[in-house]
C-alpha cells in the first residue's frame, strides 16, 4: 500500500524528525485502508495571500473531497518539488521527516507556482469490484471494458500511479508571471490569475505530455464553509471552463490512464493531476 511501503525508508536526521517519521509510519497503516482507493493528492497552502519576504508554509495533502492527511517531506518520494515564480525556478529544500513539507520565504511578488511531481507507487487490487469502483468516480469505465477484453485478471493485480500536483499563491505585488506548462506527464494550467478575475468563470487546459487532451472528467472541488463539487468534460484541446462565482479555496482534480508504464508487473499506470487556488473576497 502507499503510504506504508513509502514510509520504509532508511533514515538520517534529528531525533525529533526521527521521531516525526515513527509516528506518520504507524499512521500510515490508518490512511492506507481509507485512501487507497480513489484518493486526491494536492498542496494546500496554510495562507493564499502573502506579503512579500513572509514565509509561506504547506502541507502535501491526501484525502478525498478536499479532507485529507499531511505527508511530510520524503526526498524519495518526489522526481520534481519546485518554487516558481518571476524569473525564479528553485527546487524546495528540506530534510526528510520535515511536515510542513514546505516551508520558505516567498520574495516574488505576483503570482507564484509550487508543483510536486511523485515518484511512482503501486496499488494492488484484491477484488475487481475495488478497481470499477475507482475507475467510475473517476470516469475512466473505458478502461474496465478494456481490462476485461485484455483477458487481465479479476484480483490480485497491481496499479502504479504518479501525481502531479500544482498550487498558485499571491505575493502582493504586481509582476508578469502566469501559470505554465512545467513539464510533467499530467499536468492542469490555469489561463487566468485566480487572485485578479475578469470573469466569473476561468479556462483550464489539461495537459498529457505537453497536449491537450479531451474527453476526461475534471472535478472541481470548492470550499467555503461547506465543500462543493461540480464535473467537468475536457474538450478536444483538453480545455474547460470553470465556474469561479464564489470565493474560498478550489482543488481541481483529473486522472488519466495508460497501460502499465513502469515493468512492475503492473497492468495499468494512473496519472493525477491537481492545482489548488484562492479566489479572494
Amino acid at each position: 500500500m502507499r503510504f506504508f511501503r513509502k514510509s520504509i525508508i532508511f533514515y538520517r536526521g534529528s531525533v525529533f524528525r526521527a521521531f516525526i517519521l515513527i509516528l506518520f509510519i504507524s499512521f500510515g497503516l490508518f490512511l492506507n485502508t481509507r485512501y487507497v482507493f480513489a484518493h486526491e493528492f494536492w498542496i494546500e497552502p496554510e495562507r493564499w495571500i502573502l506579503e512579500q519576504d513572509e514565509t509561506l508554509t504547506a502541507q502535501i495533502k491526501v484525502g478525498q473531497h478536499f479532507r485529507g492527511d499531511a505527508s511530510p517531506f520524503i526526498r524519495d518520494w518526489f522526481s520534481r518539488f519546485e518554487l516558481h515564480s518571476f524569473n525564479l525556478s528553485v527546487p524546495v529544500e528540506g530534510h526528510d521527516g520535515d511536515l510542513p513539507a514546505f516551508k520558505a520565504k516567498l520574495i516574488q511578488p505576483g503570482l507564484n507556482l509550487l508543483l510536486y511531481h511523485s515518484t511512482p507507487d503501486t496499488v494492488y487490487y484484491s477484488t475487481m469490484e475495488k478497481f470499477e469502483k475507482f475507475l467510475k468516480r473517476e470516469g475512466l469505465l473505458s478502461i474496465l471494458k478494456q481490462h476485461k477484453e485484455q483477458s487481465y485478471p479479476e484480483k490480485s493485480f497491481s496499479e502504479t500511479y504518479v501525481r502531479c500536483a500544482k498550487s498558485l499563491i499571491q505575493v502582493n505585488g504586481k509582476s508578469e508571471f502566469s501559470d505554465y506548462f512545467t513539464g510533467m506527464p499530467l499536468e492542469m494550467v490555469a489561463s487566468f490569475d485566480p487572485y485578479d478575475l475578469k470573469k466569473p468563470f476561468g479556462e483550464l487546459q489539461l495537459l498529457w505530455n505537453g497536449s491537450g487532451i479531451g474527453g476526461l472528467l475534471v472535478r472541481v472541488f470548492h470550499k467555503q464553509g461547506k465543500m462543493m463539487e461540480t464535473e467537468y468534460l475536457t474538450n478536444d484541446q483538453g480545455k474547460v471552463n470553470i465556474h469561479l462565482q464564489a470565493p474560498g479555496e478550489y482543488l481541481v482534480n483529473a486522472v488519466h490512464m495508460t497501460e502499465g508504464a513502469f515493468n512492475r508487473g503492473e497492468f495499468w499506470t494512473s496519472y493525477w493531476a491537481s492545482l489548488t487556488f484562492h479566489v479572494p473576497q
